[in-house]
């Protein structure tokens, strides 16, 4: 495959790839875990689009369990077989760059949801996490006066993760002095679940009433660590990002003051629609990568999820008007 060299730095593959006018593809899809809601509802929506358009693809899956090399490993396995195409799934990217150059020598096209545009790979889509960490982040220290006393859970496995950690950082340094970091907590992705539980326990006894918000990379911590804090007999209004149902239901359930009270609602369908879209029209329509995928890191927009727009059951929360959509034309006293 033909690799771009914009700006002297080795790029992209541009193909061509083989093209496959009976429409018959093998696709390798590589997960971050098998049972993320993320990658669950992803996978679910990827094979629905290939069901809806009735095509004649088949779709193999490698779960890395948040493990960077076993991403790496997981493609290597995919272009052994000789896959027409790798999609990875909100993967680690940072240990997979001799497997993706591999890849690139079998001319193997890798395309990416949500692990971050990395050298070698045609195209990633994604949510543009700059945005929407410092969009939640300044939606949450709005809400306390720009005053507060904030715990934080991240995780350094996931590229986006790290950014919103980073702008909630950035808030305290350029405008909100007033905010204080008081501690924060690195969990895997696979246990995230458990250690945030337990740092919620720490928190709790360490700092108690002390602690005024709760801020999240993601909602699967967030969820685990209200849940902990309701325990301890605390009232912590929690904001994370990613809204999937579950954190629909619980901002739904919650009264705005306690647990998770706001989150980004991401498109995750719609991010594997879209790599399908693009598999198709270069695989099998024959259209070069220039023309579908002009540039290698595509966003998709999120939308802030509170209370006031929170979506009725069954409806997908990035199809609602976002918050600050809708509160110019409600009196203050009701929002």
């Amino acid at each position: 495959a033909v690799v771009s060299n914009a700006g002297g730095a080795l790029q992209r593959p541009l193909g061509p790839f083989p093209i496959h006018k009976d429409g018959k593809l093998t696709i390798g899809w590589v997960e971050l875990t098998a049972d993320c809601q993320s990658c669950v509802q992803a996978l679910k929506v990827f094979n629905q689009f290939i069901k809806d358009n009735n095509y004649d693809w088949k779709v193999e899956t490698l779960d890395s369990k948040g493990d960077p090399a076993a991403v790496a490993r997981s493609i290597e396995d995919f272009t052994t077989r000789k896959v027409d195409a790798i999609v990875t799934a909100f993967t680690v990217m940072k240990a997979g760059g001799a497997a993706i150059k591999a890849a690139g020598d079998a001319n193997i096209p890798i395309f990416s949801l949500d692990s971050g545009w990395t050298k070698g790979v045609v195209g990633d889509v994604t949510t543009d996490n700059f945005s929407m960490g410092g969009k939640i982040a300044s939606y949450m220290v709005d809400r306390f006066g720009g005053n507060l006393n904030v715990v934080s859970i991240y995780s350094d496995q996931h590229y986006g993760v790290l950014i919103r950690n980073e702008m909630l950082q950035n808030l305290t340094k350029s405008r909100y002095p007033g905010v204080k970091i008081i501690d924060t907590k690195n969990v895997t992705l696979a246990g995230n679940y458990q250690e945030a539980t337990k740092a919620a326990e720490d928190w709790a006894a360490r700092f108690g009433n002390k602690i005024d918000a709760l801020y999240c990379g993601f909602d699967d911590p967030c969820e685990a660590a209200s849940a902990a804090f309701q325990k301890a007999g605390l009232c912590v209004p929690a904001f994370g990002i990613d809204g999937h149902a579950q954190a629909m239901a619980e901002i739904r359930k919650n009264n705005d003051k306690c647990g998770l009270v706001a989150t980004m609602a991401q498109q995750f369908g719609p991010f594997a629609v879209t790599v399908g879209q693009w598999i198709n029209e270069i695989l099998v329509n024959g259209k070069s990568v220039s023309e579908v995928i002009p540039i290698p890191e595509v966003y998709l927009p999120s939308k802030l999820i509170t209370k006031l727009n929170v979506p009725a059951v069954g409806v997908e929360p990035w199809t609602v008007p976002d918050y600050y959509a809708i509160t110019g034309n409600i009196p203050v006293g009701n929002r």
